[in-house]
């Protein structure tokens, strides 16, 4: 028996030796690199060819030879559509390439890839497609099917000024949702019986889902084992990827909040010239210098600055909400619902990348999380302290984002009172109130603090300094919005039709983000809905997704294509309860259709199929191609500091645009007092000259842009000896 093991291993291990060669090459040859080492976008796809090549020969000639040839098929495919998108690193929306590149160009030799797998997939389902129209004239009337397509055509393209590009873009769009589903129902269907039936077996003995008893084992496990796998991952790609640096301005400046916050100080005095370090979305008032957010993620990310790895806060919040999310699924539903809810999750490509960022979203995820769950204890035990920290948790969220801790706190409010499942004893809603005023209330002495006005936040004032009075606000009117980004706010001021346009923007990126499934990431909530299987904790979820979209319509802003629908980011648990509520509908709707094995391990091994083949492409094309130098920001300045050995200087930046000294102020120490290098634009001789006067005894350094392909940070001239001007001796 042994034996046969290892000549089975050794035969498997032989057969998959082309594939691994192609993996090799798309990974190691020189002409699918950046001169700086990182690898170009088409060398993932290429990988994945080497991905599917392997998984062919490796099953070729057993039983799941079928089932690894279309799995191989559904990978290649997408990974083919995924180079037919233009999804540069900078923030623009992803879209297809317009129709006429593709025509025209080597790129668009990849549409025959789709048309191959296209023309297989059908092929394949010639046989089956009677059956499959005849499952879905049972389970859906035909209203309901136009009405789930028209809500998932919504989804599945950006709307353009160019009609006949967005008739292409959405013809596109169904063409790869169509064939992806039926490739990935295939998948599901040519998985041997006897195995789905066995790996059912497997885990109802490990799992103990249908057993109220708590025992030790992969049941107890598995969220923590969720858990590390997210803050890994997270922290490999903030590390490689993002390079331990924020790449967008607002994450800039809560780092600057994060570092001073570390110190005790809520904000620094101004520096010695207003110019010479001048950075987007942080303020001198001529008095005080500050950042513009609000304090609640800096408070937070401060406790990563003072232990040295700011980078891995998020990545370490983004595994407590695995285990948040689990602990109050479990409550509401039962293990078998949160352990499927936990693994969704750390398959989202959204959840990932964003928990790898400095962004503010996983931060005010945790607090609506254990909102959450306080809300549901507070309604078991009618405790006041489980309602008072229902309060904190959303007051903490309101000090974050102040717009979600209003959203979310309205519908726990509303929940609270009774209109749902969870009503709460009148003294523990008196203490949630008076909790989440006394904590959220926190942020009018800050403001009063910083812009003298109680009701004045210090964002609001850097808006109105930016682009003008007003211009930054909550409601609709002409005079709202106007700040000149055509790409993400192409109207003037706000109105109904910036309403459709700004949820057009968030349900596409959130159709593509939540998952990375080809054929769209809603379809199973949206099933949830239409088939009717809502129980009555669902109605809970779908209440906070509509608070969210609703709330955020009446904002000028859809918060643009930074790390997927970053403003609807609260969405992300509910829809991912919906989404394990669609699939668990849908299987008991199927339950008496004959697949020749049980349905529900059919739909399950459908979705299996569809989270391998997204994050084997959808993860690492983000990482390749798009988040790697985002916005052009890298960690470049700390690897000339560690060369060239900066230390105790004053470095001055040589800006080749606007935002080039984000790239070093992200390294400043937490004040100017700090014996660490000073960081500093070079915004002229006198500007210069002041900013010397102030540190005398540091040598001076220029750094700035080099001409070279990519445009790599250099340094330009230094050491010059403390006391000297520096540039005249140039």
């Amino acid at each position: 028996m042994n034996l046969r093991i290892v000549r089975t291993v050794l035969m498997v291990g032989l057969r998959i030796v082309p594939g691994i060669f192609v993996f090799a090459v798309a990974l190691a040859a020189p002409f699918l690199r950046h001169s700086d080492g990182w690898l170009r976008t088409p060398a993932w796809g290429v990988a994945v060819g080497g991905i599917s090549l392997a998984l062919v020969c490796g099953a070729w000639r057993t039983r799941w030879q079928r089932c690894a040839g279309l799995l191989a098929l559904a990978l290649a495919g997408q990974a083919c559509v995924l180079q037919l998108m233009y999804s540069p690193p900078w923030c623009v929306y992803t879209r297809y390439l317009p129709w006429r590149t593709m025509l025209t160009s080597r790129q668009g030799l990849l549409l025959l890839g789709l048309v191959g797998q296209t023309v297989v997939t059908l092929w394949v389902a010639r046989r089956i497609w009677p059956v499959v129209k005849k499952y879905i004239a049972g389970l859906l009337t035909v209203r309901q099917v136009l009405v789930l397509l028209g809500v998932l055509g919504f989804a599945a393209a950006l709307f353009s000024e160019n009609v006949p590009q967005y008739a292409v873009e959405l013809t596109l769009a169904v063409w790869v949702s169509v064939i992806s589903v039926l490739n990935l129902c295939l998948v599901a269907a040519a998985v041997p019986p006897d195995a789905l039936e066995k790996a059912a077996r497997w885990l109802k003995r490990r799992m103990h889902v249908d057993s109220e008893e708590r025992k030790w084992g992969l049941d107890r496990c598995l969220p923590w084992l969720v858990a590390l796998w997210v803050i890994v991952v997270s922290a490999v790609v903030a590390y490689f990827v993002l390079e331990r640096v924020p790449h967008i301005q607002d994450s800039v400046s809560y780092l600057f909040q994060a570092k001073y916050f570390s110190t005790g100080r809520l904000y620094l005095p101004a520096p010695p010239d207003a110019d010479s370090f001048a950075v987007s979305h942080v303020l001198n008032d001529g008095t005080k210098w500050f950042a513009y957010g609000f304090p609640g993620w800096p408070a937070v990310l401060a406790l990563g600055v003072l232990a040295g790895v700011p980078w891995l806060v998020n990545p370490f919040l983004g595994g407590l909400a695995v285990l948040l999310t689990h602990t109050l699924l479990r409550r509401l539903y039962g293990r078998a619902t949160a352990h499927a809810a936990v693994l969704l999750l750390a398959a989202s490509p959204w959840f990932l990348i964003m928990s790898a960022s400095y962004m503010t979203h996983p931060v005010s995820l945790v607090w609506a999380l254990l909102a959450l769950l306080a809300l549901e204890r507070t309604r078991a035990t009618r405790s006041a302290p489980w309602g008072a920290l229902t309060g904190i948790c959303l007051g903490a969220l309101f000090l974050i984002r102040p717009m979600e801790g209003i959203l979310v706190g309205s519908v726990l409010g509303l929940f609270a009172l009774g209109i749902g499942t969870i009503r709460v004893a009148p003294r523990a809603l008196v203490a949630m109130v008076v909790s989440g005023m006394v904590v959220g209330g926190l942020v009018f002495p800050y403001n009063h603090m910083l812009t003298g006005d109680p009701l004045y936040t210090a964002q609001t004032k850097w808006s109105d300094q930016r682009w003008y009075p007003g211009a930054d606000r909550i409601g609709f009117g002409k005079d709202i919005g106007n700040v000149g980004w055509p790409n993400l706010d192409p109207l003037a001021g706000h109105g109904p039709l910036d309403v459709i346009i700004n949820a057009n923007k968030n349900a596409y990126m959130t159709g593509f983000e939540l998952f990375g499934w080809s054929f769209g990431s809603l379809i199973f909530a949206a099933l949830a809905l239409w088939l009717r299987g809502m129980r009555s904790h669902d109605w809970l979820f779908l209440a906070i997704i509509l608070s969210v979209i609703i709330g955020h319509s009446i904002y000028w802003f859809s918060g643009g294509p930074d790390y997927g629908a970053r403003y609807w980011y609260q969405v992300l648990v509910p829809l991912i309860v919906l989404t394990v509520r669609g699939i668990q509908t849908l299987q008991q709707r199927l339950a008496g259709l004959d697949f020749g094995v049980r349905p529900a391990l059919r739909v399950a091994a459908f979705v299996v199929a569809a989270c391998v083949v997204a994050l084997i492409n959808v993860v690492p094309w983000r990482c390749v191609g798009k988040y790697h130098r985002y916005n052009n920001m890298s960690a470049d300045v700390e690897r000339l500091a560690r060369d060239h050995g900066f230390g105790h200087s004053l470095v001055f930046i040589q800006p080749k645009d606007t935002e080039d000294y984000a790239l070093a102020f992200i390294f400043n120490p937490p004040t100017l007092e700090s014996p660490e290098t000073i960081y500093a634009v070079d915004a002229g001789a006198a500007h210069r000259e002041v900013v010397r006067q102030h540190f005398p005894d540091r040598p001076v350094w220029f750094v700035g842009r080099f001409p070279t392909a990519e445009d790599r940070m250099r340094v330009l001239a230094g050491p010059f000896p403390a006391g000297t001007e520096g540039r005249s001796e140039r």
